[in-house]
């Protein structure tokens, strides 16, 4: 399995906030036996999956993250989140992304979020790019569609309200870009993603 510096980035940006790597610095050293669990405890539900080939796919991902994640939160995890800021010289853009986490729903332009960090629209287009891997209204997009997709599949939401939740005001085109995320219409999708939890060795427990 490879894990590659846009993914790390991937699983830090999209983390509500900074704290549970802020507190990855302060773990003491009888903290690291029971991350060594967890961590081995994921990998033996990666290995599991072997025996379930339908939802490698879905749920393969969802665990490599979750990996990263735990390596991220474990008591060298404060240097490694350092090494990459420090690589990707991307700490204002983590803040950037930060706010947009907060204000997805909203409306604001490339320019706002230019002159948060006192760049160039172009210089931070870039700079947002090459950390993020897309632009930041293409990141805010993402941001609505994986909102409403959460909230059609656990709050049960109709795809109208989901739409209008997140901050569409067009229906049409709120399914439009729903489809060329995700490959399918919102009601197809959910479906979908209803019968692969319904049918996943991971709701019994994997072994």
């Amino acid at each position: 399995m490879n894990f590659s510096l846009a993914d790390i980035i991937g699983v830090i940006l999209d983390t509500e906030g900074g704290t549970p790597f802020e507190n990855a610095a302060s773990k003491e050293d009888h903290d690291v036996p029971e991350n060594i669990e967890h961590l081995l405890s994921i990998l033996e539900r990666m290995l599991s999956l072997s025996r379930h080939p339908s939802s490698v796919g879905f749920m393969g991902k969802h665990l490599k993250r979750e990996l990263m994640f735990a390596i991220l939160t474990g008591r060298f995890g404060d240097a490694l989140l350092k090494g990459v800021m420090n690589i990707q010289n991307a700490g204002d853009i983590y803040q950037i992304n930060r706010w947009i986490k907060q204000n997805f729903r909203g409306v604001f332009s490339v320019q706002e979020l230019a002159d948060k960090t006192r760049l160039s629209v172009s210089r931070f287009h870039q700079k947002f790019k090459t950390a993020v891997g897309m632009g930041p209204l293409q990141c805010q997009k993402q941001l609505r569609l994986s909102e409403a997709r959460r909230l059609m599949l656990v709050q049960d939401l109709s795809v109208t309200e989901a739409g209008m939740e997140v901050g569409y005001e067009s229906l049409s085109q709120f399914i439009r870009d729903y489809r060329r995320q995700f490959g399918l219409t919102p009601l197809k999708d959910i479906q979908q993603l209803r019968g692969a939890i319904k049918n996943s060795p991971l709701k019994s427990g994997l072994r």
